[in-house]
């Protein structure tokens, strides 16, 4: 499910940032089921490196509107368009309020009930998949909160959401594709709101690892033999 992460002002109040910035640090690394494994892919290093160059920003954060487009950039460096933390107006003084704006979640349902999909028989796919004498990119896969079947198709692969993460995406739905062109793979995936990323990104690393685009997968099945330099568990 995609993550919403709200931090409370009082209407009209000062920002104070290093506060709000290790309530959403500490929050977020103890409850969000993909923060072990993003950093176990991207490094610990790499982690301690954002996290000095987003603390010199907090700290010269003056205002609420300045410090929330720096927690999100915090956030970015696990699942881009797909974490997101919004500011929440309490009420003042006075009594009056600023507005809150609440998610309308049959609309977005809605929004995207017509996205392209594909029929697929997980018990069959999963036979089938068990069957195979050569491996590729076909499985299922892991990417938090997604998983993914990964079937070839004419000109590719295509990725097929098999659980529902409410309300943007439902069982069925196309969420990834990895395309022939040429001598190239071209990786597009789609994105919480539903936004394309593509480039020449589709990367395997070892059996059951996978970058496409900007989404990093782990191999749920078939299970294969992992190779010690590329075990990240």
């Amino acid at each position: 499910m995609p993550v919403f992460l709200t931090a409370s002002f009082s209407y009209g109040e000062d920002c104070n940032c290093n506060t709000t910035f290790k309530w959403l640090k500490t929050t977020f690394e103890e409850n969000d089921a993909g923060f072990k494994y993003i950093l176990s892919i991207k490094g610990q290093a790499a982690f301690d490196y954002h996290n000095k160059t987003i603390a010199e920003k907090i700290n010269a954060a003056k205002t609420k509107e300045e410090c929330l487009p720096i927690l999100q950039e915090w956030l970015g460096f696990f699942r881009k368009g797909h974490i997101y933390i919004r500011s929440l107006e309490l009420k003042a003084a006075n009594g009056s309020t600023a507005p809150v704006k609440a998610l309308d979640t049959l609309a977005i349902k809605n929004q995207f009930k017509d996205w392209p999909k594909l029929q697929i028989n997980l018990g069959e796919f999963e036979k089938y998949l068990s069957n195979k004498s050569t491996q590729d990119f076909e499985g299922i896969w892991d990417s938090p909160p997604y998983k993914i079947a990964i079937k070839k198709t004419a000109d590719g692969y295509k990725g097929i959401l098999i659980n529902d993460v409410p309300p943007y995406w439902e069982a069925g739905q196309v969420k990834l594709e990895i395309k022939n062109e040429g001598r190239k793979l071209k990786g597009i995936v789609y994105m919480r709101d539903h936004a394309k990323v593509e480039n020449d990104y589709v990367q395997a690393l070892g059996q059951n690892h996978l970058q496409v685009a900007s989404f990093w997968l782990k191999r749920l099945m078939p299970v294969l033999p992992t190779e010690e330099e590329v075990n990240f568990s």
